[in-house]
């Protein structure tokens, strides 16, 4: 009933939907939520409880273990049970509490990373503190220890995560375990000599180390310890510096799930652009996946192609399933949009679609393009051809910004000079840029309106035995990493993609906290900044 709890928790279903399912009290699925984000799965085991002591200790339970018993070649739960008179599932928890499984043929298996299996062949020592045995073949001693004599730092964590925190100790007077990970080939973690503990080794434990172990290492709240975590209010230095400790010491690693289960978010946001082939695209989702991923969230990027019905499915598709989606739209209608503002958060990445109904972020397009042309003007050049207009929203964007800079110049854009390529691709700018040069123009700069078809138009010029800048300057879009290394380098306008992730996830989180796009609420418009990269092509 616990895991399926969680389970439907993390599906997003609301607590009083939960209980419903689960058909126990909504306070019980609200408490046993809060052990599963404390505690992750040691979180939903039971905790002791006050009563009557049990009539067989665990500690005895384990050491009956080790005996052989007669007409059978190990003990089952039910046999050993009936032989000490208690309940089989008595039996089972005392062997899980204390990581000990017995064998067929009186073997042991010890439950730690990796497991240890031993043929027991005597016992050494027996006392109140533990029982010393000499396993075969090799002769080495294995020390079982209670938990109420474990010194700190030794516990071995199991071999499974729905085991964790149940085994306590197994003191390896020789190294086992990396003998053990020797045989099987394993690059496992070798075995760690346990401080103050010079004949004893510790196995590499996989266990997650939770929030309150951090806390209690540290001596702070775990609400401290969340607030270093996530930045969300500040902490003294000292005690930073006290927590940051605690976690490079015990291996903390921040329990996501737990966070998602906590807050009711699911830690993924989808990304949706319209291809590869675009290296800007690419860019931008490496952009967003790093910001996400200091953010504890999932990036799941899906290709639209450029078509409605492809982003009005993948819209369809991420609802219930992510907390968000940003997309660079390119097939839908505004009136798409304003159909799905009310359905989650969602964000809007250039200005393909105005983009009204939603959160919405883009670079000023007429500003950019109004910078790199005053920057070729600037230079002398007088006749500059824009490759790449079109009926799209952007190039129209792009023109206007252009001859905007031309008439403060008091330069004309000559229409001969207006190059429509198709698909912003290389291979089109190479194409237009070649049937240009073959018309018989004139020109002395290329605006190309993406750092691809500019890169193609360069390969035109060459060929073509036209240098750049020399003869022709040349300036593209986005400043995506080949324009750096082309040959000539490309100088290249720069959106900060870095905010425009920052900004996007921020809006989705908004979203996430306060609902009401298409209820009420007006949608953002965020105009992210952007500058010249000047390089060789366009001094």
């Amino acid at each position: 009933m616990r895991a399926r709890v969680v389970l439907l928790a993390a599906e997003g279903r609301s607590n009083t939907e939960i209980a419903a399912i689960a058909g126990v009290a909504r306070q019980s699925v609200v408490s046993w939520r809060r052990r599963y984000a404390a505690d992750g799965m040691a979180g939903l085991r039971d905790r002791r409880r006050s009563g009557r002591p049990p009539r067989v200790d665990a500690w005895r339970i384990v050491l009956a273990s080790l005996t052989a018993p007669e007409g059978a070649d190990r003990w089952t739960s039910r046999s050993l049970a009936a032989s000490l008179g208690v309940g089989a599932a008595t039996v089972v928890r005392a062997w899980q509490a204390h990581g000990v499984q017995p064998l067929a043929n009186g073997r042991l298996r010890l439950l730690c990373e990796p497991p240890l299996e031993v043929d027991v062949l005597e016992e050494v020592d027996r006392d109140d503190q533990g029982v010393t045995l000499r396993p075969h073949p090799r002769g080495e001693r294995l020390r079982l220890v209670p938990p109420e004599h474990a010194s700190s730092g030794t516990h071995v964590a199991p071999s499974t995560t729905t085991w964790r925190g149940m085994a306590r100790v197994v003191g390896v007077l020789h190294d086992r375990t990396s003998e053990a990970t020797r045989e099987r080939g394993d690059a496992a973690e070798p075995a760690r000599r346990t401080p103050n503990r010079p004949d004893t080794y510790e196995a590499p434990s996989s266990a997650r180390v939770t929030m309150r172990e951090v806390a209690a290492d540290a001596g702070v709240s775990m609400k401290t310890v969340s607030n270093v975590l996530t930045g969300a209010k500040r902490v003294a230095p000292d005690t930073r510096a006290r927590v940051e400790q605690s976690i490079d010491r015990l291996g903390y690693q921040l329990n996501t799930a737990a966070r998602h289960l906590r807050t009711g978010r699911r830690g993924t946001v989808v990304l949706a652009v319209p291809e590869f082939r675009v290296n800007y695209f690419a860019e931008l989702a490496e952009q967003l996946i790093d910001a996400a991923a200091a953010r504890g969230v999932t990036i799941q990027v899906q290709v639209t192609r450029g078509q409605r019905e492809r982003e009005l499915e993948i819209m369809a598709t991420a609802r219930g399933l992510a907390d968000g989606v940003i997309m660079v739209g390119q097939g839908m209608t505004e009136a798409d949009l304003r159909g799905l503002s009310g359905g989650g958060p969602f964000v809007l990445l250039g200005e393909n679609i105005s983009g009204t109904a939603v959160d919405h972020i883009t670079i000023s397009n007429a500003g950019a393009a109004r910078t790199a042309m005053t920057h070729l003007l600037a230079s002398g050049r007088r006749r500059v051809a824009l490759l790449g207009t079109g009926s799209t929203a952007v190039a129209a964007a792009r023109v206007r910004g252009a001859r905007e800079a031309a008439a403060e110049h008091g330069v004309e854009l000559l229409p001969e000079l207006m190059v429509g390529s198709g698909p912003w691709h290389r291979d089109a700018g190479e194409r237009a840029t070649a049937e240009l040069i073959e018309s018989g123009a004139v020109f002395d700069a290329i605006l190309g309106f993406n750092d691809e078809l500019a890169l193609g138009a360069a390969r035109a010029l060459l060929t073509h035995g036209i240098d750049v800048p020399t003869d022709v300057a040349l300036v593209g879009f986005d400043n995506s990493r080949d324009a750096a290394y082309s040959t000539p380098s490309l100088t290249s306008i720069a959106p900060d993609m870095a905010h425009i992730a920052r900004r996007a996830l921020e809006l989705i989180e908004e979203r996430q906290r306060h609902p009401g796009v298409g209820r009420g609420a007006e949608p953002a418009h965020v105009i992210a900044p952007h500058t010249l990269a000047v390089r060789e092509s366009a001094p």
